[in-house]
């Protein structure tokens, strides 16, 4: 077995990618979003925020849920995190947050070190928590949460990148592995709101100046599964140079491909403005590379240290959530 095989073997069984492929199970079984007089629903599944227009607003709706096992490892991280992930989420589609909700399921003691963390998180990335709900008799402790944001510009899809475009990875490698728990990159714990709310305002940017077309948040499969959550989404493939990934130093890429960066969003650009979405973001404290490009292969393969492998078959592999009724669908922003 090839060391490209034997690396995507490890991303395909990462629980962080395993996780993802049943959610189009219960996506698919939800009714289709009905027509409202008060509000039109753009975009729904597959994205990491829904996006609602309201009048003449542009509304952003996420929610996460924090995995047991980070919970098991740092309580008052696990309710950071739920805060983090959520505003990645709407920062990445170029919105702004505005607010978020809470639930946490645990004892009191436990639920105290992760409101901790939560009441740290809304200060650091100034999103107040602004309601909730708190069970103190949940069998396995739990932490979620639901955040509003809204659009100012162009909304940035997950599902329209096109056969010729180029792959962009782009992360924050001004961090450090969590101390207790070792898939997590930490890049925001040290860093003052301000120097975050730069960061978070790269997509906008990007956005404003027509350098992105689709982008995702860098979320638990990993850079690599993130990109294939893209692609399936888009009704794509694509090809990935593992070796042109922007990495931490020190990091092997097994353990890197693995990791939850602290802010970090994979993309894809037209060709003519690949070059330019990189040089903006490193112009915000950003490493990001042209990694690929997208075809129309319905397959994920990388390329690394001299051979080659399929991550996934489109035909089969299913990560991005999209209910079967959206599968291959594909729908202009507004």
């Amino acid at each position: 077995m090839s060391e490209a095989e034997m690396l995507a073997k490890r991303v395909r069984s990462f629980p962080g990618v395993t996780r993802k492929m049943s959610i189009h199970e219960v996506t698919s079984k939800l009714p289709p979003v009905p027509p409202l007089a008060q509000a039109k629903v753009l975009r729904t599944f597959g994205e990491d925020s829904a996006l609602i227009k309201v009048a003449d607003s542009l509304l952003l709706l996420s929610s996460d849920g924090i995995w047991h096992k980070l919970i098991e490892a740092d309580p008052y991280f696990a309710g950071y995190c739920s805060v983090l992930v959520n505003v990645n989420d709407i920062c990445c589609k170029s919105g702004i947050p505005v607010a978020m909700v809470s639930v946490i399921g645990a004892s009191e003691e436990l639920a105290a070190e992760i409101t901790s963390g939560i009441a740290a998180a809304t200060e650091k990335f100034r999103v107040p928590c602004v309601g909730g709900h708190y069970n103190p008799d949940s069998p396995q402790p739990l932490v979620s949460a639901a955040i509003l944001g809204y659009v100012e510009g162009r909304f940035i899809p997950s599902d329209s990148a096109r056969p010729g475009d180029k792959i962009l990875a782009i992360v924050d490698l001004d961090g450090r592995v969590h101390s207790r728990y070792k898939l997590a990159w930490d890049t925001t714990t040290h860093k003052s709101p301000s120097e975050l709310a730069k960061l978070l305002s790269y997509p906008r940017e990007a956005s404003r100046r027509g350098l992105i077309r689709a982008a995702k948040d860098t979320s638990n499969p990993g850079i690599v599964g993130t990109i294939g959550m893209m692609l399936e989404a888009s009704g794509v493939g694509g090809v990935v140079r593992v070796e042109e990934i922007p990495k931490p130093r020190g990091l092997s890429w097994d353990s890197w491909l693995l990791m939850y960066p602290g802010f970090g969003l994979v993309a894809a650009a037209p060709p003519e403005e690949a070059e330019e979405a990189c040089r903006l973001a490193a112009s915000y404290g950003l490493e990001a590379n042209v990694v690929g490009e997208v075809d129309e292969s319905l397959k994920l393969s990388i390329e690394f240290k001299g051979s080659s492998a399929v991550v996934f078959d489109f035909t089969r592999d299913k990560l991005s959530g999209r209910p079967d009724s959206l599968r291959w669908l594909s729908l202009h922003p507004p």
